[in-house]
């Protein structure tokens, strides 16, 4: 099960990509965000509000990032960008999906490890 759904990243990017091809760009999307997770030794949650919006966010990537490949992003005037905008686009979503699964590491991380410190009188 992908941390988003194909719903929202329709619902967030109005795409009208198949939503087989959807899911597969969502669930590519878990299996990067799984492998940072266990890169850093953290356990994947079944469901959480940030995984959910890096998920969410790379999948605008891949979006884009498919167009680019089909050449999409330059038939369609309405959503013509030059290749640099684009490159830019996916670059800015990819490094804010990472700055969620950076925050959620490192608030796992310190849950994980906190002390318990007691002073003893000798």
């Amino acid at each position: 099960m992908s941390y988003a759904t194909t719903a929202e990243l329709i619902n967030i990017t109005g795409s009208s990509l198949q939503t087989s091809i959807l899911q597969a760009l969502l669930d590519e999307a878990d299996r990067q965000i799984k492998s940072r997770l266990a890169s850093a030794e953290v356990s994947a949650p079944d469901a959480d509000d940030k995984l959910k919006s890096a998920c969410l966010a790379l999948g605008k990537a891949s979006i884009l990032d498919r167009m680019r490949m089909d050449g999409s992003h330059v038939s369609d005037p309405q959503y013509s960008w030059s290749a640099a905008e684009l490159n830019d686009a996916i670059k800015h979503l990819r490094d804010e999906a990472w700055e969620f699964v950076d925050s959620y590491i490192l608030t796992s991380q310190t849950q994980r490890y906190k002390w318990n410190i007691r002073k003893v009188n000798a």
